[in-house]
């Protein structure tokens, strides 16, 4: 609850005086599931996801919350500055590039929140169902880690993520409804 009444960039402060070198490369690793690495799972996960409506709810939901979300970073909130705009005395983290703009909503959460959920809901393992959410959620916690994004970037972007794929799961449900396997 604390969280809610931390000035912008005071989470993003606190966590770049305390990081250490172990976590830097943690953070940097599951960063790395909303760039590259989140397109090989995908690739992936629609080999193993055998339902094709699935398949379809996965790719339709990933594209419709990756056009949404460059929409608003790059059109909307075009000027929203970065932690590293605002906070000079940030201590760079070796292999992370600081951008500067586009910081608002956060596409990597946005990216991991749309392909998590439509895993959780594909199968019935709960652990898989259990997994998943946690998993989007460390994607943002790197983000803000890294001090690539405010708290409140990646709380918009995990919510639009999850928004998104549930509208698809909806909306696609009224023609053929979901399997879960």
């Amino acid at each position: 609850m604390s969280l809610l009444f931390l000035d912008k960039g005071e989470l993003v402060l606190n966590l770049n005086y305390e990081h250490t070198p172990l976590l830097d490369k943690v953070f940097i690793w599951i960063t790395k599931g909303g760039e590259i690495l989140g397109g090989v799972v995908v690739v992936l996960s629609l080999l193993v996801l055998k339902n094709k409506r699935n398949i379809v709810v996965l790719v339709a939901a990933v594209l419709l919350s990756l056009a949404v979300s460059q929409l608003l970073k790059h059109v909307v909130f075009k000027n929203e500055g970065r932690p590293s705009s605002v906070y000079e005395n940030l201590e760079p983290i070796d292999g992370v590039t600081r951008h500067k703009n586009n910081s608002f909503p956060s596409g990597h959460t946005t990216a991991a929140f749309t392909f998590f959920t439509v895993l959780a809901v594909s199968f019935k393992k709960k652990s898989i169902q259990f997994v998943a959410p946690l998993l989007a959620s460390l994607v943002g916690i790197s983000r803000v880690y890294l001090g690539q994004h405010y708290l409140n970037d990646v709380v918009v972007g995990a919510i639009l993520g999850l928004f998104i794929t549930s509208i698809t799961i909806i909306l696609l449900n009224r023609f053929v409804p979901i399997k879960v396997e």
